[in-house]
């Protein structure tokens, strides 16, 4: 069969075949390795860029919403000012209302005061320009009753 050199060939054929096999295998699984890690970091680059485009659109969604929030808020202040302002003119507006009221009571009373000075019959109590005022205006009446019967005896005569 096989001399000692035959085996020894083919053993060292085996030993050059699998060396070979095996630096085939390393050479294949390095290429896997480098396909493994390439696949691997485009993926990460995706999902990167993912969640930055992600983080942005939530940055500005949150931003609107701040501002919205902001805006509602300033709105609301807004309106607080304004009734505060109308309740301050209703104050002030009651206030004035109260002061108009008085002065004209008081204004009322002063008249009434007058008016009952005026009229007082007692003669001892009369000013000198009452007396007056009473003397003109019943010359006044004189003179118009005396008018009148002027123009009645007048008429008669007349016809």
């Amino acid at each position: 069969a096989f001399s000692q050199d035959d085996e020894e060939k083919l053993d060292i054929e085996d030993d050059e075949e699998d060396e070979s096999n095996t630096a085939n295998t390393l050479k294949l699984e390095d290429e896997m390795n480098n396909i493994l890690d390439n696949e691997e970091n485009q993926l990460k680059e995706e999902l990167h860029g993912k969640a930055n485009l992600l983080k942005e659109i939530l940055s500005n969604r949150i931003d609107e919403e701040l501002q919205d929030e902001i805006d509602r808020e300033n709105e609301l202040l807004s309106l607080k000012e304004m009734l505060n302002s109308v309740e301050e003119n209703e104050k002030t507006a009651e206030e004035h209302w109260k002061e108009i009221q008085n002065s004209t009571l008081t204004r009322y009373d002063d008249m009434s005061d007058k008016m009952k000075d005026m009229i007082d019959t007692d003669p001892k109590n009369w000013t000198t320009t009452q007396i007056v005022i009473l003397c003109v205006s019943v010359s006044i009446v004189l003179f118009l009753l005396a008018g009148i019967m002027a123009c009645c005896f007048y008429g008669i005569y007349k016809k």
